[in-house]
């Protein structure tokens, strides 16, 4: 079974596919039909997240023309800058052992997303 933060997939993809319109707009882009793999190297997260709060996001790593993909350790420390702004933010960290389908309702609506 595919969990993530203790959420199922669907949940997931429906969480993904409410926040698409948004993100797009916010940061003038247009993201790929796959939103999931287009978020796994962090270079939407942080951009998204200097968006909300500018330089909360001190360097971030992007693919170059002469190295299109991003090797596995720099797309990691994206994410970690990402998970880093976050914090300071002020975001609320998700615990990974919510599983019921009750608590994953009531994090979505903490989160906005139903």
């Amino acid at each position: 079974m595919f969990v993530v933060f203790g959420l199922t997939r669907k949940t997931v993809c429906k969480c993904l596919t409410r926040i698409r319109p948004r993100t797009e707009s916010r940061l003038k882009v247009v993201l790929p039909e796959d939103l999931g793999s287009s978020l796994m190297d962090g270079v939407v997260l942080c951009h998204l997240a200097n968006h909300i709060r500018p330089r909360s996001v001190g360097s971030i790593h992007v693919p170059s023309p002469a190295v299109p993909k991003l090797s596995m350790a720099k797309c990691r420390r994206n994410v970690e800058n990402f998970l880093d702004a976050c914090r300071k933010i002020g975001v609320p960290e998700v615990r990974p052992d919510l599983t019921s389908t009750v608590q994953q309702d009531s994090l979505l609506s903490e989160l906005g997303v139903v």
